[in-house]
């Protein structure tokens, strides 16, 4: 079968919980390449029909700010409806959404096009993120959810390479039709693979809150979400004031976006490696080292030359990799006691936040202070809501929960 191809890559064998994650590897990957390449270059086309800089700013932020004000609820949304359903309904809508593309030179459909994108997209993080860990044990959650995210970091390096060939070449409406292959694609390969979810029809009680309320917001969870919120803003920030620093070092344009792209390339190298680490390591301890090395190479940046900044750019994927994994388990554990529809949702909340954050606050100090100093705050950031993370995780009653994710993670 198909999602055999990608099993293969990832080095897992053909089992049940192995073949839900080739079918739902297969579909973010499609999914998100798609989107990403969309993405890239809206921007461009959007100038060259004659939107104005403060129109295309507004068009630009209206997917993110759907998405960030529809999280919760879409997650929430997860636990409560029939997830092949839900897939379903969902994989077709973005098919649908695809097809609107075609008349985003009007304003009125761009701006619908960004809200529905950013709903949609607030709904399938959450729901295969459910899927995934409703088929799976506790003991695979880092491994498993660690291989589903390589599918992302691929397809955020992949999608702005192949639509800028593609549009290159067949123009932008060649890019939106690309964009309706795959997300049709994407709708039949999960009818077809539907099968091997054997649980996906099940809506455990298990994954609902408490009727009580009192583990709606987990000590965990909460310092998950302080810990994610910061590496947002962190990247984000980086990821906004690089392209405008790295200009200042005689460097190419093609230079400046393969020094960015080494941030990804080094997580998608390491982070398979990462999962092993945090089996010896355990899961506190390697989101400490994780986040402390990230931050302390935030203040080595504005000193270095533009080969330091290169080898730091892989490192920060490097090590921002080293806690994907273990996090991944936190988030696991905790949307068994919550729900995992919710736990990811209030989860991609407080990450989507940071993401806002980083951009207004960077470039909004780039203007009042030295640049050197935006990157000091952003480190500073990192050693925030780490403290933060461990304070508040470590509230928790139930503390034996940590021994065990160590354990778990190790299998």
């Amino acid at each position: 079968m198909l999602y055999n191809v990608p099993l293969k890559l990832l080095g897992c064998s053909n089992d049940g919980s192995n073949r839900v994650l080739g079918t739902l590897f297969v579909i973010n990957l499609l999914i998100t390449i798609g989107f990403t390449s969309f993405n890239t270059f809206l921007p461009l086309f959007l100038k060259e029909v004659n939107f104005s800089g403060t129109i295309i700013g507004i068009i630009v932020s209206t997917y993110s700010i759907s998405k960030l004000f529809s999280s919760v609820f879409m997650g929430v949304l997860v636990d409560k409806i029939n997830k092949k359903k839900l897939m379903l309904i969902l994989l077709s809508m973005f098919t649908v959404l695809s097809f609107l593309c075609f008349r985003i030179d009007n304003f009125y459909t761009v701006i619908a096009v960004r809200i529905f994108q950013g709903i949609f997209f607030a709904l399938f993080r959450p729901l295969i993120f459910s899927i995934l860990c409703e088929n799976i044990s506790i003991e695979q959650s880092a491994k498993m959810i660690s291989s589903l995210d390589l599918s992302f970091y691929i397809a955020t390096c992949a999608g702005p390479l192949l639509g800028g060939f593609i549009r290159e070449i067949f123009g932008y409406y060649g890019l939106l039709s690309f964009l309706v292959l795959l997300t049709g694609i994407s709708f039949v390969f999960f009818i077809i693979t539907t099968g091997n979810m054997k649980r996906i029809d099940e809506v455990k009680e298990r994954t609902s809150p408490d009727e009580s309320g009192l583990n709606i917001f987990t000590p965990k969870l909460c310092g998950l979400c302080i810990f994610i919120m910061g590496k947002g803003c962190m990247l984000s920030l980086l990821l906004t004031i690089a392209p405008i620093m790295l200009p200042h070092y005689d460097i190419s344009i093609s230079g400046i976006g393969f020094i960015i792209s080494l941030l990804s390339i080094s997580m998608i190298l390491f982070i398979k490696p990462a999962v092993r680490l945090s089996g010896f390591i355990g899961i506190y301890p390697i989101i400490s080292v994780g986040s402390l090395v990230v931050s302390a190479l935030f203040f080595i940046i504005p000193s270095v030359n533009v080969v330091g900044i290169a080898i730091v750019f892989a490192l920060i994927g490097i090590f921002s990799a080293m806690s994907q994994p273990a996090s991944s388990a936190i988030l696991a554990y905790e949307g068994r006691k919550v729900g995992f529809g919710f736990a990811s949702g209030i989860f991609n909340f407080f990450m989507n936040l940071g993401f806002v954050a980083g951009p207004l606050f960077g470039t909004y100090l780039m203007e009042s202070i030295d640049i050197k100093y935006v990157f000091y705050f952003a480190g500073g950031i990192g050693v925030f809501s780490w403290i933060a993370f461990i304070i508040v995780s470590r509230t928790c009653n139930d503390f034996s929960g940590c021994a065990e994710l160590s354990c778990d993670v190790r299998r």
